[in-house]
């Protein structure tokens, strides 16, 4: 049954964005994080010609004296929380945080989605180049992530969500009439090892056609050797588990939309 859930291939996957995440132990020479060192080195991916900034709140305000009648906008000097580099379609992104890396994969209009063996591949890179530039000791946390789209025909559904995902709520009718967004969380048992896992659905969007869901699935690993094999064995690991929880979330009206191949 587990090799069922994992064998599938299909002609329409519903992933938007993937990313992994790590978190590293810092440097022992005490030195203070420099945001111009993290620029200069996403600067080393050649095929990443945006960089960005992300704050950590808004960059400016306005005040009043007392006397003026009209607020004075004002630039304040923010501290960063993030520093990205990314294509210009956005299909890779690498961000960058005090002792944080993601890499991230986001599904082109044209490219499609080149899979988690690449994103792997990218990761295990970047992890390579951040300790070798910022001199940060072990890694000691990973993430997982996924995000569908999952757009559902009205004609495939019957008021029920029951019908369409493993483990949606039964929504009542009356006495509080029609809905059109609803979401819920549910917890994952990894059977593996201990690793907080968890999936939401959202409904987003709800037309005279279609309904739109998205789904994110998220899974931390802890307590894994620091090493390029431990760490891509745990990753495939949660990869896989994940993988294994889409097939059993979904259940057949939702399942065809994706034309399964095997």
């Amino acid at each position: 049954m587990e090799n069922d859930l994992l064998n599938f291939e299909l002609e329409q996957p519903p992933i938007t964005e993937a990313w992994i995440g790590g978190r590293f132990e810092p440097s022992l020479d005490g030195s203070r994080w420099d945001w111009r060192s993290v620029a200069k080195f996403l600067d080393c991916f050649d095929d990443l010609d945006i960089q960005e900034t992300l704050p950590r709140y808004t960059p400016s305000a306005r005040v009043r004296s007392r006397g003026e009648k009209i607020p004075k906008e004002i630039r304040l000097k923010v501290e960063p929380m993030f520093l990205r580099a990314r294509t210009e379609s956005r299909s890779r992104i690498v961000q960058v945080g005090e002792n944080q890396l993601l890499e991230i994969q986001v599904r082109g209009s044209d490219s499609g989605y080149p899979g988690f063996t690449v994103l792997l591949n990218r990761f295990l890179e970047s992890q390579r180049a951040f300790r070798n530039e910022f001199n940060v000791q072990s890694l000691i946390a990973l993430e997982l992530h996924y995000v569908d789209l999952v757009e559902v025909p009205i004609s495939k559904f019957e008021t029920d969500l029951r019908e369409l995902f493993e483990g949606a709520p039964e929504l009542p009718i009356k006495p509080f009439g029609q809905w059109n967004t609803v979401s819920w969380t549910m917890g994952l048992e990894t059977p593996d090892v201990a690793d907080p896992a968890s999936v939401s659905v959202e409904l987003v969007s709800v037309d005279a056609t279609s309904m739109q869901f998205v789904l994110h699935w998220h899974r931390e690993c802890r307590g894994f050797e620091d090493s390029e094999e431990s760490i891509a064995s745990r990753l495939r690991l949660s990869h896989n588990y994940l993988k294994s929880c889409f097939r059993t979330l979904c259940k057949q009206p939702v399942w065809d939309l994706f034309k399964p191949t095997k």
